[in-house]
């Protein structure tokens, strides 16, 4: 970011004749990667001429490339003071407090120079990741819409950048509708190959199929698997979960997002404390990082382990910098530690160093690349043993993450090569539960007509996000329909877009659109009693269910699912393997399809197995959260063995740790 400022730089700003020509070649010098041959220079000449503007932006600019962004900031800040109306250096001071921690400081530069300067994308970008960081992912989609709808960018592959940005924005900002800046970026760039791939969320949370998925498909293989183009553009993670590309592709698309996030952070001062000695009660430090400790998913499957970790063998921390919505769960989630820390406004850098002042012996990361996510704090590798857990289905790809915590259903010996962390296989499932919620009751069939429900007739249902169905399962979906046409559909859809485009894809499939169902989004409690009215959960494939597959079962709620290639597309077969119920695991949709339209039909089996799925509350793997707590610390306790021992890190099944043997 730091070199596509340099084109908004017009002129030297208070130059001193005799040097300008020099400090010309030097910024040459600084743009094309020689930092320390320019740097040396710089200094000479900003304590000769310290009245001199642009050489003493050169200079800070020169510090913060070579990693000192606070003389950077001392350099830049003596600039503005000479030249207060120049842009430029504003968005370099900001980016310079910014990789020094002054989040507050940044922004107020950063918002001067982008309202002084609307066109500069760079800068744009700088200041909507500071308001990310700082909890105001509102403000920073305003700021991005703002920059790309004035006008002022004229360079696609700026627009494009913004475009990614915003459209990154909106599993944080429900309702966000990017589509009118993917259209600015076209229109700069027809024959850009790869900006029609853009904005792939964008139209999968509205169940637009009108998507090129085999595009992108097709460039996610044949490029990122390889060195890609120039100028193309990072895709998320989990972009690659949500379409059919090979597990191949999707460990090369988590690789170069790990790659952008350790550049992201090379400009930071990366010197951490200290470690403290060890605890002296000899408990191992435990430190979760997240956004989620609130009502959150992620917390409604996780609370059950932090309650009932062991105090005498772990002390546990956590590093929130997600809000505090100020629920039960919040208070709950609190109480689970015995030192909580709100770092929600602190930069990376700044939290990195708190843990690493705290001595955590693991740090387990909750959030990955999900959307709400702060990599560059492990990245920065505040603890000696980093975990990839839970909150991120799949591998990081990164070097800053030692170990994933997965099961032999989700990674199985022939996938792990495709993982860049060392696999730690729980025993059963490697999603948590938590048996201390309250049991739902198989409610009343007089309830089905409040919900929309017909009274008698077979409910199929759907509480996964929209954006996991595609048109391949739709097709699916309908064709079980089909063959059951006293059924019903029944979909969690609150966006009215969403709703419009399925209704209209039923009838294009041949079915009545008034045998689509919608539901809206309900609190917690009344979701999983309303998920008991259903007869069968018919799952979707790229990313099946989640915390919903275990919601599901705990409702009492059979789930049909697919079994896929991939750690997203086999969640809800290790749930329903370690539940006891993997009959309704499918290895392709000719026997899902079969299954559903059979279980449709014959409802003393469909009963049959409701009262498994209620049995497995006590009587399956699933939910024994006290035995799924003691694994995951003996996990826990084998990383922080190793680490003590001098070994590096290394796969092994928590099964056989008893047994003394590692894999």
């Amino acid at each position: 970011m730091l070199r596509s400022l340099y084109r908004h730089l017009r002129r030297p700003a208070v130059a001193v004749p005799e040097t300008r020509t020099e400090l010309d070649l030097l910024g040459a010098l600084l743009r094309s990667g020689n930092v320390a041959a320019a740097l040396s220079r710089l200094d000479e000449l900003a304590a000769r001429h310290p009245e001199d503007a642009y050489c003493l932006h050169l200079l800070g600019v020169a510090r913060l490339q070579a990693g000192n962004p606070g003389a950077a900031v001392r350099a830049l800040s003596l600039a503005i003071e000479l030249a207060p109306d120049e842009p430029v250096f504003r968005a370099n001071l900001g980016l310079a407090l910014w990789r020094s921690g002054d989040l507050h400081g940044a922004r107020m530069h950063l918002e001067a120079a982008v309202d002084a300067q609307p066109g500069m994308a760079s800068a744009a970008l700088n200041l909507a990741n500071v308001l990310i960081e700082m909890g105001y992912p509102v403000s920073a989609q305003s700021r991005l819409t703002a920059v790309i709808e004035s006008g002022a960018v004229t360079d696609a592959a700026e627009a494009a950048q913004l475009w990614v940005a915003l459209a990154g924005l909106e599993p944080l900002v429900p309702g966000i509708d990017g589509r009118l800046c993917l259209q600015r970026a076209r229109s700069l760039a027809p024959d850009a190959p790869w900006l029609p791939l853009l904005g792939y969320m964008s139209f999968a949370n509205r169940c637009d199929w009108s998507y090129p998925v085999a595009q992108l498909c097709d460039y996610l293989e044949s490029h990122v698997c390889s060195d890609p183009p120039a100028g193309s553009p990072v895709f998320a993670p989990a972009i690659a979960d949500c379409v059919p590309v090979t597990p191949a592709a999707r460990a090369a698309v988590a690789r170069r997002y790990a790659r952008m996030v350790t550049a992201r952070i090379a400009l930071f001062d990366r010197e951490l404390p200290a470690r403290p000695l060890p605890a002296p009660d000899g408990r191992i430090r435990l430190g979760y990082l997240s956004a989620d400790f609130h009502n959150h998913p992620t917390m409604h499957l996780l609370m059950g382990v932090l309650a009932a970790h062991d105090r005498d063998r772990f002390e546990l921390h956590a590093y929130s910098y997600g809000p505090d919505d100020g629920t039960g769960v919040r208070q709950a989630a609190v109480a689970c530690f015995d030192r909580f820390t709100d770092v929600v406004g602190e930069a990376p850098l700044a939290t990195a160093r708190r843990i690493a002042a705290d001595g955590i012996d693991v740090l387990v990361d909750l959030k990955g690349f999900t959307g709400s996510a702060r990599p560059e704090i492990v990245a920065l590798r505040p603890a000696p043993v980093q975990v990839n857990f839970l909150g991120y289905p799949g591998s990081m790809g990164a070097a800053f993450a030692d170990y994933l915590i997965a099961d032999a259903v989700l990674v199985p010996d022939q996938a792990r090569h495709f993982h860049g962390e060392c696999v730690v296989r729980m025993p059963h499932s490697y999603q948590p539960t938590d048996n201390t919620q309250a049991p739902v009751e198989p409610p009343p069939h007089s309830l089905r007509q409040a919900a929309g429900l017909p009274a008698d007739a077979p409910v199929f249902c759907s509480f996964n996000s929209c954006y996991k169905i595609d048109a391949v399962m739709f097709d699916l979906w309908m064709a079980i329909l089909r063959e059951v046409p006293q059924a019903v559909m029944w979909i969690l859809a609150d966006r009215t877009d969403a709703r419009e485009n399925l209704l209209r894809e039923a009838s294009r499939r041949g079915v009545d659109a008034q045998r689509i169902v919608f539901a809206n989004s309900l609190p917690r409690a009344q979701h999983l009693a309303r998920m008991a009215l259903g007869d069968l959960f018919l799952d979707t494939r790229l990313v099946t269910a989640h915390t919903t597959a275990s919601d599901a079962l705990w409702a009492g709620l059979p789930l049909l699912t697919l079994k896929g290639d991939g750690f997203a597309s086999r969640v809800a077969a290790s749930v329903l393997a370690a539940a006891g119920l993997g009959e309704l695991v499918c290895d392709d949709m000719a026997r899902y399809r079969a299954l559903a339209v059979a279980l449709a039909r014959d409802r003393d089996r469909l009963r049959g197995l409701r009262q498994r799925c209620r049995a497995a509350r006590t009587a399956s793997a699933v939910f024994d959260t006290r035995g799924y707590t003691r694994s995951l610390e003996a996990a826990y306790a084998e990383m922080h063995r190793r680490r003590l021992a001098a070994l590096p890190p290394a796969a092994f099944d928590v099964a056989r740790l008893s047994e003394g043997a590692a894999c």
